[in-house]
């Protein structure tokens, strides 16, 4: 069995944006624990962002049912107890986890508070603030309050990416192959939001015209960025837009469309990975929150200029949630004259530099719809 002290950070839920943003408490482990070696436990689809971190010095991938299941959780318990680890911290829980690091013997164990079921299972509880009516931190600060727990002294400013140059070299050989001169500039708009989504019930109407304005205000060509599932909709996206669109949809892998994010002038999108990604890159970022579900102050980009772009008016019942929604019609309150201004704005370095206080725009598009929070 391995030796030394070494940290198990678990973050085996969630998506792309929910993995970067526990990239700070890496670092704040690290800078607490200098000579401890932590180990991250990611789902497989989120495992290449950790890629080139040096404050991750290994991996374990699962995949996102494991736990769940008894063959895959005996599976991941007998890999986590082999490793001896010192401490474990768990940054988004559910009773398997909990489990996972008592039975592995882990002796320090980080977890939620407030869950009958499991929480006393761990020997430092958080509470977690965003359960008891804070909509206002930010997710990354949030989860920080697990470190905080063994002591560590940190704040949320960024979150971390790192790419190599031979990944932003072929990014280069990519772009330049579907006819993009970086060099000259170019945008992108990543549509999507990570749930399932068809031509007829995504708005690819109201964000072709979104998509139209992008091309309009900045004179860039425009890429639409996606998964193979969504490039039907994106596609008629692109063809509604007119010129100057890229339907690069379903054509890249994870680390090589983060390359090309890192290379772009501004990108925007509702909120999602890639807005989290940009952010990390410290690429300008329109993000869009048209849902009411949506937490803008919680999971705004952090970390670039930015502005956050939100309806004026939800066009949908009381009872619509993401995941039921046949038209999404809440995203049509987000007008092409805010998307506009809002890449005027961050194009011209009209907006703050993260971590000075960051630039909100409402959807009205005016000068009067931007305030300092």
């Amino acid at each position: 069995m391995s030796g030394g002290d070494k940290t198990l950070v678990i973050l085996a839920r969630g998506g792309l944006g929910d993995l970067l943003c526990g990239t700070p408490v890496f670092e704040a482990l690290k800078s607490k624990f200098p000579e401890t070696e932590i180990t991250a436990l990611v789902q497989n689809s989120a495992a290449p962002l950790l890629k080139g971190n040096p404050a991750v010095s290994g991996i374990i991938k699962t995949a996102a049912e494991d736990l769940d299941t008894m063959k895959g959780f005996l599976k991941t318990l007998s890999i986590v107890k082999k490793e001896n680890f010192s401490r474990a911290v768990v940054l988004w829980s559910k009773a398997p986890e909990a489990w996972l690091v008592t039975l592995a013997g882990i002796p320090v164990r980080v977890g939620q508070d407030s869950r009958l079921a499991y929480s006393f299972l761990y020997t430092h509880k958080v509470r977690v603030r965003s359960e008891h009516g804070d909509t206002e931190s930010h997710w990354a600060d949030i989860l920080l309050d697990y470190a905080r727990a063994l002591g560590a002294d940190a704040k949320a400013e960024r979150l971390f990416l790192y790419l190599d140059p031979e990944e932003k070299q072929e990014a280069a050989e990519f772009l330049k192959n579907i006819g993009i001169k970086p060099k000259n500039g170019f945008v992108i708009f990543h549509s999507g939001k990570g749930i399932p989504i068809t031509p007829e019930t995504w708005p690819t109407d109201h964000f072709a015209g979104l998509a139209a304005a992008l091309r309009d205000e900045t004179g860039m060509p425009v890429l639409l960025t996606g998964t193979d599932d969504e490039k039907e909709a994106f596609s008629a996206i692109a063809e509604k837009a007119g010129d100057g669109m890229y339907n690069i949809c379903g054509k890249t892998g994870l680390r090589l469309l983060c390359s090309i994010i890192s290379k772009s002038s501004l990108l925007l999108c509702p909120d999602s990975g890639p807005a989290h990604i940009a952010a990390a890159l410290g690429v300008p970022t329109i993000a869009i929150f048209g849902l009411k579900s949506d937490f803008p102050d919680r999971w705004r980009p952090l970390g670039t200029r930015y502005r956050v772009l939100v309806p004026d008016d939800y066009n949908c019942s009381k009872s619509c949630i993401k995941e039921n929604c046949t038209g999404f019609v809440c995203y049509e309150g987000i007008s092409a004259g805010a998307v506009r201004e809002a890449a005027s704005g961050l194009l011209s370095k009209r907006c703050c530099t993260a971590p000075e206080p960051d630039c909100i725009n409402d959807s009205k598009g005016d000068s009067a719809g931007i305030k300092n929070q």
